[in-house]
């Protein structure tokens, strides 16, 4: 019985039809061709070119994967993506390319050279390839699901995204091929792993709500200068402020107070030491504890003196809440 051709068929340029006995593929399927070139060696270059040119072409043809790429408001969207050609050509010739016969020469003074490639021989780079891709996968998916800081999870999720997608374009290769693709079912059980991770972290970070509170004090006086500040500067970046502390998904704790007063004749100096601390309320975890010891400030009376020390130490205070704040919803 005749080996299996691959469909559809690898266009044959010669004249006359390469005996199935020629090909050493103990009755698997090959990929074939005959080209004329000016010398042997250039016939035999251009003869796995179009080879691996018609593979590609099959794939375009006949086989569409789905890469996920990960929208802003953590809606999956599907795109289509294959291998370069020239992608494919390098790996191919990596194995198994065979002659069945000498190369002829033609009257023309050109060479026909008859090749051809055991798809199983042709699949092997690309099974060792999605070997080493599958292990990757299962160790991105792992770092994934383990990051708790949110830029850490964003970058393992990129990552996962890029080896899934170099994963499903091979295994599109290895079904034009007809060879059965493998660590399949590992590799995207890895994948799913890690994008359903994603999907409820991008709900939770859509869904943030901070609760604002704490004390602040100028000798033994209570004040609002520091948390309405905060609240008005967390609203403008886009971040639910709430005033009741059960609705929160954060906790933002305040604590300020004068340090280091002193005062002569004439004047009085402060200078503000404040500690906020951003607690997760889901899972009680500190995700931010900052300290800031702003610079001593003047004025005619100590509440004065303090209330000018507090307003100064307002942006460093800020800066770094911020940067946690845009670290965990970005």
């Amino acid at each position: 019985m005749n080996p299996p051709l691959i469909k559809p068929l690898i266009f044959v340029l010669a004249l006359a039809p390469l005996a199935f006995a020629d090909f050493n593929c103990q009755g698997g399927s090959f990929l074939s061709t005959t080209v004329l070139g000016k010398t042997p060696d250039k016939a035999r270059e251009k003869a796995k070119a179009e080879i691996a040119r018609n593979i590609i072409s099959n794939i375009k043809s006949s086989t569409k994967m789905t890469d996920y790429s990960e929208e802003r408001n953590g809606v999956m969207k599907e795109s289509s993506a294959f291998l370069e050609t020239s992608e494919i050509e390098s790996s191919l010739t990596l194995f198994g390319f065979q002659e069945a016969e000498p190369p002829k020469r033609q009257k023309n003074g050109e060479y026909e050279v008859k090749v051809y490639i055991c798809t199983k021989d042709a699949a092997k780079s690309f099974l060792e390839r999605q070997r080493m891709l599958a292990d990757s996968l299962e160790l991105a998916s792992g770092i994934a699901l383990n990051a708790r800081q949110s830029k850490n999870k964003n970058e393992a999720w990129r990552k996962t995204q890029m080896l899934w997608g170099e994963f499903m374009r091979i295994r599109s290769v290895l079904e034009v091929l007809g060879v059965e693709p493998e660590h399949f079912a590992a590799a995207k059980e890895s994948y799913e792993k890690a994008r359903e991770d994603y999907r409820v972290h991008r709900m939770e970070i859509e869904s943030m709500t901070v609760f604002v509170g704490g004390t602040e004090n100028i000798q033994e006086q209570a004040t609002n200068i520091i948390i309405p500040r905060l609240q008005t500067m967390l609203s403008e970046s886009k971040v639910t402020v709430t005033e009741k502390q059960e609705e929160a998904s954060h906790i933002l704790s305040i604590e300020s107070r004068v340090c280091n007063p002193r005062s002569d004749e004439h004047f009085h100096y402060a200078s503000a030491c404040i500690k906020a601390v951003l607690t997760n309320a889901k899972t009680g975890r500190n995700e931010l504890t900052i300290t800031v010891n702003g610079r001593k400030e003047g004025g005619l009376n100590e509440y004065d003196a303090g209330e000018r020390a507090f307003k100064s130490a307002f942006p460093e205070l800020w800066s770094k809440i911020k940067d946690k704040i845009m670290e965990i919803i970005l």
